[in-house]
């Protein structure tokens, strides 16, 4: 179970009682009134959130019998938390555009379908975006890494590659608006004992990087199975199928 810090929302209240300052005094200490109300509602809600420690429900991660590691899974969001937290607001959306890759080898297409429909706030299909890809030849049976991006920066987008970043890279999906996509090795991420070199053969969303009573974990939207949506791993594990290969993508001035 994980709570993101709550961001109080008093200094936007302020500002909005500034509107009413010079307007009629009745009709200025009624907003005021409900302002602090709200405010008051808030902090006592926020409170027993943090009480609680509820915002964000994971699942419990487990070993199939032939040894995969299922990861946790990211199964419910509070409602109420999402309302005071953009921070939670967006983890909400970006969950719910995940999508699982129609293609075997079209991860890439469906990480970058993902991050742009939430940067947009629309909705644009995976064949679209395969179709985009194939015209312009970044995508062909698989993506090389290159391309990874290059459909979103054709969509208006301002992508940076990173070819041998470290962890900090990851983080930089905590920030708002940024979107981060890496390179795995899927067994390694699957199998995490198994004794291997990292070999990146799959791209996958980091929505979140955050912490636990039991360490440090990665929230990914991997479209590469059906769990995919808030997949949970904990960094110690993430890291070994981790290659130093991130894309973030960003909104650029004409998007």
């Amino acid at each position: 179970m994980m709570t993101f810090e709550l961001k109080r929302r008093n200094s936007g209240m302020k500002e909005n009682m500034e509107l009413f300052r010079e307007r009629d005094e009745g009709l200025r200490n009624s907003i005021e009134q409900e302002m602090d109300m709200e405010a008051s509602e808030y902090m006592e809600y926020a409170d027993a959130l943090e009480r609680d420690d509820a915002a964000i429900f994971i699942s419990e991660a487990s070993i199939a019998e032939d040894g995969r590691y299922i990861p946790g899974q990211v199964c419910e969001v509070n409602q109420e938390a999402v309302e005071y937290s953009p921070e939670l607001a967006e983890l909400s959306e970006e969950l719910k555009t995940w999508v699982k890759q129609g293609e075997p080898m079209s991860c890439a297409v469906a990480s970058q379908t993902m991050t742009v429909n939430q940067l947009e706030g629309t909705f644009h299909s995976e064949k679209e975006m395969i179709d985009i890809g194939r015209q312009n030849e970044w995508y062909s049976d698989g993506t090389y890494p290159k391309d990874v991006g290059k459909i979103a920066e054709y969509m208006g987008f301002d992508v940076e590659r990173n070819y041998n970043a470290g962890t900090e890279v990851l983080r930089e999906a905590n920030c708002e608006n940024v979107k981060v996509l890496v390179s795995v090795d899927s067994t390694l991420l699957h199998y995490p004992t198994c004794e291997k070199e990292c070999n990146p053969d799959h791209v996958v969303q980091v929505l979140r990087v955050g912490n636990t009573p039991q360490g440090e974990i990665v929230i990914l939207n991997d479209p590469g199975h059906e769990n995919g949506r808030g997949a949970v791993y904990p960094m110690s594990v993430f890291e070994r199928a981790y290659d130093g290969f991130a894309t973030t993508i960003r909104k650029g001035e004409l998007a």
